[in-house]
């Protein structure tokens, strides 16, 4: 996610507003669009792990949970950018649901690790 956060995305219509768009890739935007398909995919196959995790601890709520948004995370990405500019929604959706997903997921590991008190003199 970072190195596609280094490489601007090209211009496509209404993004940024206003925007006509770009007719041809440049190597920033193809370097931000590979780049982001290697974070969307492992943002997918770590919600899927978590949730074979989670099943295996007894939590078949939060393991159907976090199984489901690794499918949106994935179609969404892959939908939205087979897509082109028409796909912007699945995008945003896999973008929402990633960090959603990263967040509650973060949660319940910060839960599951024991916290000792140490005494600062």
């Amino acid at each position: 996610m970072v190195a596609s956060a280094i490489f601007p995305p090209d211009p496509m219509p209404g993004f940024p507003p206003g925007q006509d768009g770009a007719t041809t890739m440049s190597v920033s935007g193809v370097l931000h669009f590979a780049f982001g398909g290697i974070g969307f995919v492992a943002f997918a196959v770590a919600a899927f792990l978590f949730g074979g995790w989670l099943a295996r601890h007894g939590e078949r709520g939060r393991a159907a949970w976090s199984r489901v948004a690794g499918a949106v995370i994935l179609v969404g990405f892959v939908g939205g950018a087979a897509l082109g500019p028409a796909g912007m929604g699945g995008l945003w959706l896999a973008v929402v649901v990633g960090f959603a997903w990263l967040l509650l997921a973060s949660l319940r590991l910060y839960r599951a690790v024991p916290h000792t008190v140490v005494a600062h003199r």
